[in-house]
């Protein structure tokens, strides 16, 4: 079946460095179960395998099945028995043996290659639930991609946590000193305790949102009542070069609801040969052998009825298909656009997105990790109030954080570009 092979997609696990897609293992350690680490390519193979949107999309694929199986089928014959001709006595009542009783059967035969184009409206049906499937599969594929950078964002947000705290505790203890040598009015260290508690504040929230983000990639997954595994990697900061039109050429070749677009396109002609072929009389054939009665002789009967469409002839349903044909048309094309307009404008957001990452990466964290340092040791020094360093402390985290969150969105936006072409990245921009 067509839909098995999108198992195969779980290949596009990428933007994760150094071996983050390797074997999902169980280490024990001081007799106590260490939690399996998760990555990328497990966490999209266990989404393809459990997700209930794709089991119940599966299902759809196997009603298709049943209809062409249906389609397929032939009218039954039927088992007739006529009685005719026969005597009425009066009193006496009805009496069957003097009249023409006959057993016999019936066919009827659809002409015009009915049955065939009823077959074939129904496997077209199917392929476009197949194709369906696979439009869901690669969105499934997406959303995991998507919650798993969540969480490695997350991971970087609670570790960014956890430094702002060490840095406030450290400049607390700086304070605390300055002022039991007496350089520093005791408001200073005050304020140091309140920042302090601020920074652990602000850890606990970040820890609470990687709780919530490794939810949302297990429910994802749909495994929401197993989240022992530890997801493992990091967020890619790789940013390849990208041809706008190879792009879209690889969107109109590979997604499959366009495909699915053209084949509605092709069901709706094959509706329409479907209703002028209606107007095509089936024949009714009937035969039968019996006995008359009346006059004691064997009897043979034969009847062919062919129904003669003077009034109907079903012009109402050919009006009704060749509209739809006209809406599957423009249903694609509208589906086209619309597509072509998420593939540009992702584009765009894909090369700004990377040159902020460089920009953060060359320039805005260097400088605010400098500026932090120097005003550390300033402070130390008597050179900075406190003022000045806690400026300087919630610069770098300020950046830390937005770098974090601009890399994930990076993420991401490579995560939809590989949905809509088809293709990786990294085979994108080698080829």
């Amino acid at each position: 079946m067509r839909y098995v092979l999108i198992l195969f997609l779980s290949v596009f696990c990428i933007n994760t460095n150094k071996g983050v897609c390797g074997t999902v293992s169980s280490l024990q350690a001081e007799g106590e179960a260490i939690p399996e680490t998760l990555t990328l390519d497990t966490a999209i193979q266990t989404a393809l395998e459990k997700n209930p949107q794709l089991a119940a999309m599966r299902k759809n694929i196997e009603a298709a099945e049943g209809r062409i199986k249906q389609a397929q089928l032939r009218p039954n014959p039927r088992l007739q028995y006529n009685a005719e001709e026969v005597p009425a006595h009066g009193t006496n009542g009805i009496d069957p043996g003097k009249g023409q009783n006959t057993l016999g059967i019936g066919q009827l035969f659809e002409t015009g290659g009915k049955r065939g184009l009823r077959t074939e409206v129904a496997r077209r049906e199917k392929t476009v639930a197949e194709l369906e499937y696979e439009a869901l599969a690669l969105d499934i594929m997406s959303q995991t991609k998507r919650a798993f950078y969540e969480v490695l964002a997350a991971k970087e947000g609670f570790k960014i946590a956890e430094e702002t705290a060490r840095i406030a505790r450290n400049l607390e203890d700086a304070a605390r000193k300055r002022f039991e040598a007496g350089d520093i009015p005791q408001i200073e260290v005050f304020k140091a305790e309140v920042e302090t508690a601020r920074s652990i504040n602000d850890r606990t929230n970040a820890e609470v949102e990687l709780l919530n983000a490794q939810k949302r990639l297990f429910t994802v997954m749909g495994e929401p009542e197993v989240q022992s595994r530890e997801p493992v990697g990091a967020l890619s900061k790789e940013t390849p070069i990208l041809d706008l039109d190879k792009l879209q050429l690889y969107l109109s070749q590979n997604y499959p609801l366009l495909e699915a677009g053209k084949q509605n396109v092709e069901r709706a002609n094959t509706i329409v040969k479907q209703a002028k072929r209606e107007v095509i009389p089936n024949l009714d054939v009937s035969a039968g052998y019996g006995r008359d009665g009346g006059a004691e002789e064997d009897i043979a009967r034969l009847a062919v009825e062919v129904p003669f469409p003077i009034f109907n002839r079903n012009q109402g349903k050919i009006a009704e298909s060749r509209a739809l044909v006209g809406k599957a048309e423009r249903d694609y094309k509208t589906l086209y656009n619309n597509l072509l307009l998420q593939l540009n404008q992702t584009f765009s957001t894909y090369g700004a997105q990377g040159k902020q990452v460089k920009a953060f990466i060359e320039e805005i964290l260097p400088r605010a990790e400098q500026s932090l340092n120097l005003a550390t040791e300033g402070y130390k020094e008597g050179e900075f109030s406190y003022l000045d360093v806690l400026d300087a402390q919630r610069t770098l985290a300020q950046a830390r954080a937005s770098y974090i969150s601009t890399l994930k969105g990076l993420n991401v936006t490579i995560a939809e570009l590989e949905k809509l072409t088809g293709k990786r990245i990294t085979e994108i921009s080698h080829e």
